[in-house]
C-alpha cells in the first residue's frame, strides 16, 4: 500500500505535476489509472454475470437472482394447521374437526364446534338442571360454503353421549333460552352459530356429539369426539 501511494504521488496525472518528454515537450495527459481499473472491474462483473446465468431444460434462460435457493438438509416443513381438513358427513371426527353436510336442495354447509361449556353455568332462569344432573352446552357453527341459502337448524337433531353409550337429546327449552336470536336464513358465505344445551347425569363422562340433518341417514349425520 505504501509503494502504491508513492507512485500516485509522483504520477504526472495527479494535480500539480506535469510530465516532460525528451526534448522538453509537454506530454499529453494520459488516461487515469483509476479509469482503467474501473473498466477492468466492469468487464469482470459482466463476465461473471454471463457465467452465472443458467439454462433450464428446454432452453429457457433464468436469472439465478430470481431462482429459489436449494433446500438445505436441515429444512423443516411448516407446522400443520390446528384443525384437520373438512370431511364428508357419515363419520367421526375430532373435536376440532369440520364436517361438510349437504341438504336436499343443493345446500352445502361446513359445520364445526366452537366451544364446549361443561358444566354450563349461565344464569338464565330456564337453565335449572334436575337434582343429580348437570347442564352442558355445545356451540356449533354453520358456514354456508355453497350457493343456496338455508336455515341452519343445527339444534333440531342433536344428541350427546357418555362413556356408557347413553345418548341424551338436547333440551328444547334451555336451548331456546340460550339463543341470542331466532334461526335465520344463512346466505352464501355467511356463518351462523347456535348453542345447544343438554341435561346429563352429574357423573357422566361425555364422549361424542351427534348432529344430523336427517336422522337415520349416515350421509346426513356427523359425530365429533369430545374427549
Amino acid at each position: 500500500m505504501v509503494s502504491t501511494r508513492r507512485k500516485r504521488n509522483h504520477d504526472p496525472q495527479t494535480p500539480g505535476g506535469t510530465a516532460q518528454t525528451p526534448g522538453g515537450r509537454t506530454a499529453r495527459p494520459g488516461r487515469p489509472r483509476w479509469v482503467a481499473i474501473v473498466a477492468v472491474a466492469v468487464v469482470a462483473a459482466g463476465v461473471g454475470a454471463l457465467a452465472a446465468r443458467v439454462t433450464q431444460p428446454g432452453g429457457n434462460v433464468s436469472d439465478p437472482a430470481a431462482a429459489p435457493a436449494a433446500a438445505s438438509a436441515s429444512w423443516t416443513p411448516p407446522p400443520r394447521p390446528s384443525s384437520p381438513a373438512p370431511v364428508p358427513a357419515g363419520g367421526v371426527v375430532p373435536r376440532n374437526g369440520s364436517v361438510t353436510m349437504q341438504g336436499d336442495n343443493g345446500e352445502r354447509m361446513l359445520i364445526s364446534i366452537v366451544r364446549v361449556e361443561d358444566p354450563e353455568l349461565s344464569s338464565f332462569p330456564e337453565l335449572k338442571p334436575a337434582t343429580g344432573d348437570r347442564l352442558v352446552s355445545v356451540t356449533v357453527n354453520a358456514h354456508n360454503t355453497g350457493t343456496v341459502p338455508f336455515i341452519a337448524q343445527l339444534q333440531k337433531y342433536a344428541w350427546i353421549s357418555d362413556e356408557r353409550n347413553h345418548w341424551y337429546q338436547r333440551d328444547t327449552t334451555m336451548t331456546t333460552a340460550m339463543a341470542a336470536f331466532p334461526d335465520a336464513l344463512v346466505e352464501p358465505d355467511w356463518e351462523f352459530a347456535r348453542t345447544i344445551v343438554f341435561e346429563v347425569p352429574r357423573d357422566a363422562e361425555l364422549t361424542r356429539l351427534r348432529l344430523t340433518l336427517q336422522p337415520g341417514v349416515a350421509a346426513r349425520t356427523a359425530e365429533w369426539t369430545l374427549t
